[in-house]
């Protein structure tokens, strides 16, 4: 009888570890594929520019509805999410995809302390205080920032990615 009890033991302890790896390559295999597709989509959006000839350089102005609409069609088709971001399979991500922050900082846009055109490089600064999330970076030209939040399988908060594409100069 104990032989037949370790041996339940050690085949409960073996199908835990197992259930476990395969949460964690789940976990791993939705950052990866939410990146990549952030990635894409972020660029995307940042090619949507009308470009505003100057007498001496170009200056750059996003066209934010065209570059919107274009980060959800490339996000929808590199990732497993409809046009109204609900997952169309619950396999990797649990709650649909919210748009936390779309900003688009160009030339044309107004530094929010000193209400004049934005001067490169600028210090981009995201704060969510629910969630703890102090985000800062260093933006050296026109860029088009977005966060996301969508809850990974077997995570019980929901995840926040952060994807910034910019035009150095």
């Amino acid at each position: 009888m104990s032989k037949l009890l370790v041996t339940f033991m050690i085949f409960s302890s073996v199908i835990t570890l197992w259930v476990y790896d395969v949460e964690s390559l789940l976990q791993d295999r939705a950052n990866r594929e939410m990146h990549y597709a952030l990635e894409n989509a972020v660029h995307d959006a940042s090619l949507q520019v009308n470009e505003i000839e100057m007498v001496e350089d170009i200056k750059v102005q996003f066209d934010q509805v065209a570059g919107h609409d274009v980060f959800i069609d490339t996000l929808t088709k590199n990732i497993q999410f409809d046009k109204n971001l609900q997952p169309t399979n619950k396999t990797l991500f649990k709650s649909p995809l919210e748009i936390k922050a779309a900003v688009y900082l160009d030339d044309m846009t107004l530094d929010p302390i000193t209400n004049a055109t934005l001067e490169f490089p600028y210090i981009y600064n995201f704060v969510d205080s629910t969630k703890g999330i102090d985000y800062e970076q260093v933006i050296f030209g026109p860029s088009v920032v977005y966060v996301v939040e969508t809850q990974i399988v077997g995570q019980d908060e929901p995840t926040q990615f952060i994807k910034v594409q910019e035009y150095k100069r």
